[in-house]
Formats: structure tokens, sequence, C-alpha cells
């Protein structure tokens, strides 16, 4: 692993650590029975931390292989098409919850 690769690691650990404490939140919350509206609020902060962290894994996981098919002289595309196809997935949920 790189020292790129480190870095963006320790970002995507950090944005989950944060899930998880919003995840906790909303237990807690429904646990002392808090208004719904509040749960609410919670939960989408939840969603969009989902939404943002995948994003980021996604664009990451798309530098690399780009990366290594440089690195590696290699002219075939095909090797790019997976990289591809998740960052138009992950970009067509983004635009389906907004």
């Amino acid at each position: 692993m790189d020292k790129n690769t480190s870095i963006e690691n320790k970002q995507i650990i950090n944005r989950i650590h944060c899930i998880k404490g919003h995840v906790n939140a909303v237990e807690k919350m429904l646990i002392e029975d808090r208004p719904y509206d509040e749960i609410i609020f919670q939960l989408e902060a939840i969603r969009s931390a989902v939404a943002k962290t995948t994003s980021v894994a996604a664009q990451h996981y798309a530098n690399t292989c780009i990366s290594e098919t440089l690195q590696n002289g290699d002219k075939n595309i095909e090797a790019l098409k997976k990289p591809i196809e998740i960052l138009m997935r992950v970009s067509q949920y983004k635009v389906l919850s907004e």
C-alpha cells in the first residue's frame, strides 16, 4: 500500500466512524423516545454520509486503477471498464437521492 492509499484509507475509516456515531445516536434517540423529526434528521445525515463515503471510495478505486494502467503502459481500455461502471453507478445513486 502506498502513502496515498494509506491516507485515503484513513479518510474513509474516519468517515465510517462518523457514520457509526450517527447510527448510535439514532439508536439512543429511539430508546429515549425522541421526536421523529429529530430521528429523521439524523437518518438523513447517515444517508448523506454513506453516499459521500461511497463516492470517495469509488473515486479512490478509479484513481488507483487508472494510475496502475498508466504505470504499466497498458493500452487495454478494458482494465478501466469496472472502475468506470462503479463511478457511473455511484453518481447515479447521488442523483436519485437529491
